[in-house]
């Protein structure tokens, strides 16, 4: 993935400092996009939580707001993300309700504090989805600018690829899986440690598996593995020896084990599934638009899942933009051995993502042509993450931007 728009070799961590201070009207532009997208998406009511949406909630939007207002009315316990009052006597966690741990914490304190306590508990689901929408653009502006993709309108064509990404939108019900911009700044910190990441970049990356638990466990796995590639691949390059790959895991395992430990998320997590595959991405995924889009609605298309199972969850469609693209890139394959020969931990990682996103039950539209037996441990394990088809999204997101590269590369070289 390295290269882009312009195609500078720059060598340190300066360099790429210095390259940001240069382009902030690119910044500026990918804040303006995300701010459009999340106006033309949702409207006051929804992002104030007091529109009409928010008064017929079924499934799971439902069941986030049942979570948060009991865990908002709820006392204070340890630990911190535990609810008392619901599921007695076990009780039950803000983290099994996906009531978004990240804003459920401070907002039951603003509530607390600020509220009449026999007054409903704010909803706040709206504002996370808007700043999820703004966010994605802003995160696809510096990945792309790490990439050195800087020529104002092959950026700014990037940023509205990614921010309509059609798997970020089929999220909506589930507001803490739009939080997507994790991905890309793991991407990003992936991209930059291939020349050089400051000390305070090194802990952002570290401590990123941990926030994702704040707000989803799933972006948690997708960002931490490709901070462990970033991690590793710096070992490869010998750009730190082996105390340095430990003293980076070290701060990941700490970070994950503290946000666990404080928030309750063991006993969360004790539940035993064995459904792994039910979840799983259909290999057609990807080329099959979701009905709900444009283009689904015009083809008449329905989501390719093996019968009986619910593949609809690892919903994978490219979009248009993104299909493009790949047909574009296609030229730069003549490249390929030498660009998984320097990215080949990375290759490696997304493989074992896109394996598990696909599972041991492999589907091509309604039939299941491959049962692959796997052991009972394995199966419990891999059920913990059950939804595996989301873990496409990882490659993807990797996939959209190595394309993006290749096709500003090819057409810059061929402008000069």
């Amino acid at each position: 993935m390295g290269g882009g728009g312009k195609v500078t070799p720059h060598g340190a961590a300066t360099g790429i400092r210095a390259a940001h201070r240069r382009r902030p009207g690119l910044a500026v532009a990918a804040l303006l996009v995300g701010l459009v997208l999340a106006a033309l998406t949702l409207d006051a009511g929804y992002v104030a939580g007091t529109g009409a949406y928010w008064q017929t909630q079924l499934g799971d939007p439902a069941k986030g707001e049942i979570g948060w207002f009991y865990y908002a009315r709820d006392a204070w316990r340890f630990p911190l993300l535990a609810i008392g009052n619901t599921h007695y006597p076990e009780g039950a966690s803000v983290v099994l309700f996906d009531s978004l741990p990240l804003f459920a914490v401070p907002a039951k304190l603003a509530w607390r504090l600020f509220w009449p306590i026999d007054s409903q508990p704010p909803i706040y689901t709206g504002l996370w989805v808007a700043l999820c929408l703004v966010l994605q653009a802003v995160f696809a502006s510096r990945l792309l600018r790490a990439l050195r993709i800087e020529a104002p309108l092959p950026h700014l064509a990037g940023v509205i690829v990614f921010a309509w990404m059609p798997i970020v939108f089929l999220r909506f019900g589930q507001a803490a899986l739009m939080a997507q911009f994790l991905i890309l700044f793991a991407l990003e910190g992936y991209v930059r440690a291939k020349e050089g990441l400051s000390r305070g970049q090194w802990i952002a990356q570290c401590l990123l598996p941990a926030f994702g638990l704040l707000v989803t466990p799933y972006l948690t796995a997708m960002a931490g593995a490709i901070v462990a590639a970033t991690v590793l691949d710096g070992w490869r390059e010998r750009r730190y020896g082996l105390r340095g790959v430990v003293l980076r895991f070290a701060a990941i395992v700490l970070s994950l084990l503290a946000v666990m430990l404080i928030g309750g998320y063991f006993t969360a997590t004790a539940s035993q599934f064995g459904d792994y595959g039910l979840y799983s991405m259909n290999l057609l995924s990807p080329w099959v638009p979701f009905p709900q889009t444009l283009s689904g609605r015009w083809l008449g298309t329905t989501m390719p899942v093996i019968t009986g199972s619910n593949q609809w969850e690892g919903g994978a469609w490219l979009g248009a933009g993104m299909a493009l693209l790949v047909l574009f890139a296609l030229p730069a394959l003549r490249d390929l051995g030498a660009n998984l020969r320097r990215h080949a931990v990375l290759v490696a990682v997304l493989v074992g993502v896109l394996a598990f996103a696909i599972s041991h039950r492999v589907g091509v539209g309604a039939r299941e042509v491959l049962t692959i037996p796997l052991p009972d441990v394995l199966i419990a394990a891999f059920s913990q993450l059950r939804g595996s088809g989301r873990f496409a999204w990882v490659a993807l997101y990797a996939t959209l931007a190595a394309c993006m590269v290749a096709v500003c590369t090819r057409w810059s070289a061929r402008a000069t």
